[in-house]
């Protein structure tokens, strides 16, 4: 527990500590598994036909029935990682794709920003 952090937002807090929120440890997760920067065995992720729109790394979004099937990580990164431009998407580092993300994500509240 950090003290006088009490009455701030989750959001909030994450920003004065200069934490990341999870949809940006989202994102940094699921560029190390696209890239093989890590080895993980996810069945559940599947790359979308190319249609020739955004970035190649486009995911496929699963059809689920259950709430839980929704906030699996396989399901909740889909939307923001295919929304992310093909520079961001296809960074050829990590500290790159910080960087971009930082720029597309600068003026969005409820995602980290990074602070200059």
């Amino acid at each position: 527990m950090v003290t006088g952090l009490k009455d701030k937002s989750y959001q909030k807090r994450l920003l004065i500590l200069g934490l990341p929120t999870r949809e940006r440890a989202d994102m940094q997760q699921i560029l190390k598994i696209l890239h093989k920067y890590e080895s993980v065995n996810l069945d559940n992720i599947e790359l979308a036909p190319n249609n020739n729109r955004g970035h190649k790394y486009k995911l496929r979004k699963q059809h689920v029935k259950t709430r839980f099937g929704l906030n699996r990580f396989t399901n909740r990164i889909v939307n923001n990682w295919n929304s992310l431009s093909s520079d961001t998407a296809e960074s050829d580092s990590i500290n790159t794709f910080k960087s971009w993300l930082n720029n597309y994500w600068e003026n969005k509240d409820s995602k980290f920003t990074y602070q200059h």
